[in-house]
């Protein structure tokens, strides 16, 4: 399937629902589709052959992945957890939702470097969120 007949197979709306509906065959199943890449201790799907290498990633619906995202920012590291360059290797869940993330923006031509600043010597984005104090709660307001 392409990119727009999975988007197409999305619930509207439907937060809790991982699965397309095939516009073919009418039949539901998780898309996914593949990252893969050379950096040093990226976590793949842990398959032999052809698919070494490469991590298989649920392609979560807009609903799903901003809830998912919600989630994290709700937590107690918020958007600290998100940049940091560790996020997308401490399991499969975070991965995916990292790599939806990326897949998202790039499907609306927004930027993604801001995922990847704790990858970088300098900040890309300052103030970063983990050196604003209390005293700097209302910055931006």
């Amino acid at each position: 399937l392409s990119h727009a007949d999975v988007c197409e197979g999305w619930s509207a709306g439907d937060a809790h629902d991982y699965c397309i509906t095939c516009k073919y065959c009418k039949g539901k199943g998780v898309a996914r589709f593949a990252v893969s890449t050379e950096k040093e201790g990226f976590q793949d799907s842990g398959m032999d052959g052809e698919h070494k290498g490469k991590l298989y990633c649920e392609f979560l619906s807009p609903w799903v992945l901003r809830k998912e995202v919600m989630s994290i920012l709700n937590d107690d590291e918020g958007v600290s957890a998100l940049l940091d360059p560790d996020f997308p290797s401490l399991s499969k869940e975070k991965a995916t939702i990292f790599w939806n993330l990326i897949v998202s923006l790039k499907r609306e031509e927004l930027p993604t470097a801001f995922l990847f600043q704790g990858s970088f010597g300098n900040s890309l984005i300052t103030p970063t969120p983990d050196s604003l104090d209390e005293n700097d709660a209302n910055y931006g307001l």
